[in-house]
């Protein structure tokens, strides 16, 4: 698990836990220094709501090479074709980004994956035409 607090909204992100649903509310308590210390203290207990990292991709045409979609506003998308890792793009402060990448060809499975923290924990794929 792993988290940002930005402009005083706190985001918890967690990876491979199937027993977080997104849409679904849980209730935490955010605790202020080391949990296993006893000079660490416990935050009021909040509801929040579990939501994936936002992600698209637009299509993609190979001879062009284009990459482009949407991700969180200034946020970071990792890009792989066939399942090699190609670049990092970074979003604007809309979420847009967009780049090029070489080497694709009509068939080339292209992945997007939105970076939060130090962890990917969404994605989408198109196949590249």
């Amino acid at each position: 698990m792993t988290g940002t607090i930005t402009a005083g909204v706190l985001r918890i992100y967690v990876l491979g836990n199937v027993n977080i649903i997104p849409g679904n509310e849980y209730d935490i308590r955010a605790i202020d220094g080391n949990p296993n210390l006893p000079t660490s203290a416990a935050g009021m207990p909040t509801t929040i709501t579990a939501e994936l990292a936002k992600i698209t991709l637009n299509n993609v045409v190979a001879s062009s090479g284009v990459v482009s979609g949407t991700t969180e506003n200034n946020g970071q998308v990792r890009i792989s074709v066939d399942g090699v890792n190609k670049t990092v793009f970074t979003a604007t402060s809309t979420g847009s980004y967009t780049g090029n990448i070489s080497g694709m060809v009509a068939g080339s499975v292209v992945k997007a994956e939105a970076k939060v923290g130090s962890i990917f924990p969404s994605y989408v794929e198109k196949v590249a035409t």
